[in-house]
Order: structure tokens, then sequence, then C-alpha cells
């Protein structure tokens, strides 16, 4: 699981570097939308109600107050920092705990 951990982290880590280095480098990139599709990969299925989450957030910043969120380095570390942390938590701490519960019924039932 250890290994897994680490493989998964650096897989998270490389795609924020990769999308700020890009990001900079390509004026009028879309590297945001990389991040994101990345994400949603690596961090499903809690990245889908953090798209959506965002969306709506995005939504009603626009519709209420005419605020239009712009992308920034800060913008795109704060998206990975929650896909990140969110993800991490589902996998590695909700997903153990449950498969563990469900060896342990398992073992009671046989």
């Amino acid at each position: 699981m250890k290994l897994l951990k680490i493989i998964w982290l650096s897989l998270m880590f490389a795609a924020l570097v990769v999308t700020l280095v890009y990001s900079h480098s390509l004026s009028n990139s879309d590297m945001e939308v990389f991040l994101i599709y990345v994400m949603l990969v690596f961090a499903f299925p809690i990245s889908i109600v953090v798209l959506i989450a965002d969306s709506l957030l995005s939504n009603v910043l626009f519709d209420r107050f005419q605020i239009t969120l712009e992308v920034s380095y800060l913008s795109i570390i704060c998206k990975w920092m929650v896909y990140t942390a969110l993800g991490y938590i589902q996998w590695f701490k909700i997903c153990p705990h449950i498969l563990n519960k469900l060896k342990g019924r398992s073992k009671s039932i046989e």
C-alpha cells in the first residue's frame, strides 16, 4: 500500500508541475483543463463532486456578483490541493477502512 501511495502522490505532483510549467510558457494555454482531467482520473469518484461544486461556485459568483475567476498560479495550486487532499483521504483513509470492515464481516460470516 505504501508503494501505491508514493506512486499516486508522485503522479499528482507531476501533474501540478507540468501544469505550472506549461501554463507559464504558453500564452492562453488551457493547462488548467489538463490538470482537471488528470485530477478527475486520479481522484475519482470524489473528483466529480469537487468539479460540480467548483462549477456551481463559479456560476453563483458570476450570476450574483459578476465576478469572473481568472486562472492564476494560485488558483491552479488551490484546485490541485483540494483534489489531492480529498483524493488522498478517499483512497488511502476511507477505502482501506471500508475494506477492513468488509474483511471483518466476511470472517464473522464464515
